[in-house]
């Protein structure tokens, strides 16, 4: 088992990157014309240079098109891109990568930019390459502008950064609001990166700005199936034993999705309580020992999911993660039980062994989402000890069989 998802996870990149997810969507010839089809929408972490069309989803080829053949394309519901022919800048901005003095280079550069957001003054364009992302703003049926931006080290090896882009903005305030001292500061306080840009040119529009994060919720029940190991080496003739439970796992969680349109990579945080109750059984020539406790315990468990087989409609996925584990417990006792009946039963002793609070374990999971709203699973969660003794342990393996209701996206 763990050897299968070590090769899973090996295998992973290449399988993810060389999947094709095409989705309805259009292209924007430079002759004016719109050709309707499907798009191979990607995870653009940087800008695409490239796209991949087909006029019907069968088509056993696709054209592929970049910024000088067409006028820009689009996905359905999704995002919309534009053909860009001009000068950018080029001076790194991202630390440690910066420039030692300004680096004003400039080039001309044919780029594909994504719209961000647009409205009754101003629309709002963004660019990422391996040099830099870049912003871009345009005025209806204007060509875009970028807006410039600077960040380099000076000469005792500070950093520093230049803010052109902010009297760009101040430019269409003066024009549009002229009187909106709030605007004005926002601006005045604005981040060169596009989430707090596109609040700004949402309020230049004259648009309230509402955040859409990207996220979703899920409920969980499964069928969890625990076995329990126990080995008490200090008892002569005692071997390890197992006892399994069967019992409900409920959860509660929250996506995040590094690309929500595309979702191949989410981050997940998931709550779960869950319960167990071991009996151990060890018998000897001249006594059976009876070990017993209810273990109760909550569970957070930050993990990674990502979608192999990742199309609107059904997904195939695995995921990996740490569980961290509180536990605690109740009728922790052994009973010992003679074979010579004039010696009968002890008392039970309570709490014979101290078992640990807080554990961590390492949840492998796959599992299937249909619709967007119903995710079927299987997670395998190897062997856990929640003991720190030297010679004696417990601990637990479990399988968790179980369904999750989607909210969200």
């Amino acid at each position: 088992m763990k050897f299968f998802y070590l090769l899973l996870f090996i295998a992973l990149p290449s399988i993810v990157f060389a999947q094709s997810n095409y989705h309805e969507g259009y292209v924007l010839k430079n002759n004016g014309d719109t050709v309707k089809g499907f798009i191979n929408y990607r995870e653009w972490e940087r800008s695409p240079k490239t796209i991949d069309f087909k006029t019907t989803i069968s088509d056993g080829n696709a054209t592929a098109y970049d910024a000088t053949a067409i006028k820009g394309f689009g996905i359905y519901g999704m995002e919309t891109y534009i053909s860009y022919i001009g000068t950018v800048t080029m001076g790194p901005t991202e630390f440690p990568n910066l420039s030692t003095g300004i680096d004003t280079t400039r080039k001309v550069d044919t780029l594909f930019l994504r719209q961000v957001n647009t409205g009754k003054y101003l629309t709002l364009y963004a660019n990422k390459d391996e040099v830099k992302t870049r912003l871009f703003i345009a005025g209806p049926g204007g060509t875009p502008i970028e807006l410039i931006y600077y960040t380099y080290y000076s000469e005792d090896n500070k950093i520093v950064s230049t803010a052109q882009y902010k009297g760009q903005l101040y430019f269409y305030v003066n024009k549009t609001a002229p009187n909106n001292q709030r605007l004005f500061n926002e601006i005045n306080t604005l981040s060169y990166d596009y989430v707090d840009m596109e609040k700004a040119v949402n309020h230049i529009n004259g648009i309230s700005y509402s955040s859409s994060l990207n996220t979703r919720i899920f409920w969980g029940i499964a069928l969890n199936i625990t076995t329990a190991e126990e080995d008490l080496a200090n008892y002569n003739n005692f071997v390890p034993k197992k006892s399994k439970t069967l019992a409900p796992r409920i959860s509660w969680g929250m996506d995040f999705f590094n690309n929500p349109q595309v979702q191949h990579l989410i981050f997940r945080v998931e709550v779960s309580a869950s319960y167990a109750n071991p009996r151990y059984n060890y018998t000897s020539s001249s006594s059976n020992l009876l070990y017993e406790y209810n273990q109760y315990t909550a569970s957070v468990t930050p993990q990674i999911l990502l979608n192999l087989y990742n199309k609107d409609n059904f997904k195939i996925y695995i995921d990996g993660g740490w569980a961290f584990n509180f536990s605690a417990y109740s009728n922790n006792k052994t009973i010992t039980k003679y074979n010579d009946p004039t010696l009968g039963t002890t008392k039970p002793i309570n709490d014979p062994y101290k078992l640990e609070l807080f554990w961590s374990s390492f949840p492998l999971q796959t599992g299937i989402v249909l619709n967007k709203r119903w995710e079927v699973f299987a997670t395998y969660i190897p062997g856990a000890a929640y003991t720190k003794y030297n010679d004696i342990y417990a601990s637990n393996q479990a399988i968790n069989l179980g369904v999750k209701w989607l909210m969200g996206k």
